[in-house]
């Protein structure tokens, strides 16, 4: 907590005097004739105009909200991380997104996703209706909360934001041992107003915050680490690490021996159900199945760390797995 609220070592950049049209904020923000031509002071001098103040955010569609909340967290973020240099702020950010095959891996995600070196380290849940807070907090512990060393190594925490309408706020979700066993959500801010030209001050400040805090953190993790939540791409598949499971989707044009579709999931899917409960085989959690985009998905379940063998017996067991699924 006294990570998020240290006093920032300067003033945020602005590039039109900002500091002069609204006194109260003359604390926080200067412009600097070597400073107010860039990225970072543009955008900040757009957060602070009417026009994002006039932006209705209660009891709107989600995208729409998507676009407040993305001027106060993403962006300032991938400014940090252009200017800075990749090597410097490491991290990669995305959106949850849903289409009709995947509602039940989509659900899954988080709505916005930050990685540090492949650590899941800041997340957020965001509702578009003003009364539905609580529902976006209950989001955020049940989405990815549990810390396995295989995605996180031995980072203690994650931070995390929940926004319903206009309201947004700071979390940390703690996995040290004292922790609450009702409720592992550590509240890092006041509930802030993205409406409010101070509050939205205050948000950029804690984003700064948490930069530095991604930053640090960074150089402790680990270099093997499954990226939870992320979208892997190879040439012809895309592949999506849950703490359940895992999706791969594959575009029609990819999918090997597919000449007759029909045939193609039907084989697949028998091949599937002809391995399941067999140790070291891929077990299916969702059938294989086409989507209305064309696109090849089957959801697998993840079997954790690598099991090396003990004695003859895991051998023979092996082996027996592998001739199953070769025959």
């Amino acid at each position: 907590m006294s990570l998020i609220h240290m006093p920032l070592t300067r003033k945020l950049p602005v590039s039109f005097y900002e500091e002069i049209k609204f006194p109260l904020l003359a604390d926080f923000i200067e412009t600097k004739d070597d400073e107010c031509g860039s990225d970072l002071s543009k955008h900040i001098s757009h957060i602070l105009t009417d026009i994002v103040q006039k932006q209705s955010l209660n009891n709107t569609s989600e995208d729409i909200l998507h676009y407040g909340v993305d001027s106060m967290i993403r962006v300032p973020l991938q400014i940090f991380h252009e200017n800075l240099g990749g090597g410097v702020l490491s991290i990669e950010m995305d959106r949850n997104s849903k289409d009709q095959g995947t509602t039940t891996i989509g659900n899954k995600r988080p709505d916005f996703l930050c990685w540090t070196n492949n650590v899941l380290l800041f997340k957020g849940e965001e509702k578009a209706e003003i009364g539905n807070f609580s529902e976006a907090m209950d989001e955020l512990e049940g989405k990815f909360d549990k810390f396995n060393p295989m995605y996180f190594g031995d980072i203690q925490f994650m931070i995390c934001y929940a926004v319903a309408g206009p309201r947004l706020r700071f979390y940390a979700i703690d996995r040290s041992p004292n922790t609450n066993s009702l409720s592992r959500l550590v509240i890092l801010s006041n509930q802030l107003d993205m409406s409010n030209r101070r509050d939205r001050v205050s948000i950029l400040c804690a984003v700064v915050n948490i930069a530095r805090i991604m930053r640090t953190v960074s150089n402790t993790i680990p270099e093997m680490i499954v990226p939870l939540g992320k979208r892997l791409k190879t040439e012809k598949s895309i592949i999506t690490i849950l703490t359940d499971s895992v999706e791969k989707r594959v575009p029609m044009e990819y999918l090997p021996f597919a000449g007759n579709v029909s045939d193609r999931i039907y084989f697949l899917s028998n091949m599937y159900e002809y391995a399941r409960g067999h140790p070291g085989l891929v077990q299916i959690k969702e059938g294989p199945k086409i989507s209305r985009q064309g696109i090849y998905k089957v959801v697998l379940e993840s079997r954790g760390h690598v099991c090396r063998l003990r004695n003859e017996d895991d051998a023979r067991a092996m082996s027996q797995s592998v001739l199953t699924g070769l025959t």
